[in-house]
Parts: structure tokens; sequence; C-alpha cells
């Protein structure tokens, strides 16, 4: 959780008068082309960080990834993007990688996507392995970029097994 700093800073930016005002104005002034764009945009962004994920580009992992970013892995670990980072790093190459589903809701400057991503490679001991799992996602445009602050996957695991 956050600690009591954080939790100030958080309840001072809600109590503020024109907070919620400016989030219902934007929600309701947005044309349909402009929610699309916005679609596009955050899908993009989990894109690129899947892209950089499978490529091991920690610096444009860095730039995807929020400062108070935190993820609940798929050993239902809670981690932290430094943490993410070094495991970014140390992870075995990967022979593919990508999202195969993808669904994107945006409200303002926050947004869920949620869907599958498929993984291939060969572990440390050189076994081969593919990865099939759900992801969940949250993103918040900061300084006019979609930034990744929470995720969460799981397995899928095979029916039956």
């Amino acid at each position: 959780m956050y600690g009591a700093t954080k939790r100030r800073e958080l309840e001072e930016e809600f109590r503020r008068p024109d907070n919620g005002r400016k989030a219902i104005l934007s929600l309701a002034t947005e044309t349909p082309a402009q929610k699309r764009q916005a679609h596009q945009q955050v899908e993009e962004a989990y894109t690129q960080y899947v892209a950089a994920w499978k490529a091991k580009d920690i610096d444009a992992l860095r730039k995807l990834i929020a400062d108070d970013y935190q993820v609940m892995n798929p050993d239902s670990e809670l981690s932290t993007k430094e943490k993410e980072l070094a495991s970014a790093q140390s992870d075995p190459a990967f022979d593919g990688m990508k999202v195969t589903e993808m669904h994107t809701r945006v409200w303002a400057n926050t947004a869920v996507v949620s869907g599958l991503i498929t993984a291939s490679g060969k572990g440390a001991n050189g076994t081969p392995f593919n990865y099939q799992g759900r992801f969940l996602a949250v993103l918040v445009k900061r300084g006019g970029a979609w930034k990744l602050v929470a995720t969460q996957s799981g397995t899928i695991k095979p029916k039956g097994g």
C-alpha cells in the first residue's frame, strides 16, 4: 500500500475542486475520433512494452513504465519497476512474444487493457517453452505519454491439467 506521504498527496489531489469536473468534462466533450485515437495510443503503448520486453530493451521499458509501477506476476508476487526491469534483463531469450488479443477501455487519462499474450523460447537450461497467459494492465497518460502503472498476469493452464 501507499506510505502516509503518498496517501496524503493522493487525498489532496482528489479533493481539488476542479479535478473531478475536468475528467467529466473531458469525457463529455471527446469526439469519436479522439476516442479512437486514445484507444490506438494505449494499445500501441502496450504493444511497445511487449516488444521492448522481448528485445530486452531496458531503456524503452524505463520510458514505458511509470516510476510508481506495481505488478502482480504469474507467481502471485508483488513487484516494482526496478525488480521488473531486472527480471526483463535476466529472462531467457524469447523466440517469439506477442499480444494475440486485446480489449481496451479508456477514461480521460486512464486506461485498462486486458488480453492474451503468447511467448516461446528456451529456458535457462535450454529446454523449449511455450507460454500463454492473460494480462490486465492499467495505463495513465502523463506528460502526453501513456505509461504502465500496474499489471497482472496469469498462466493459462491446459484444460484437465
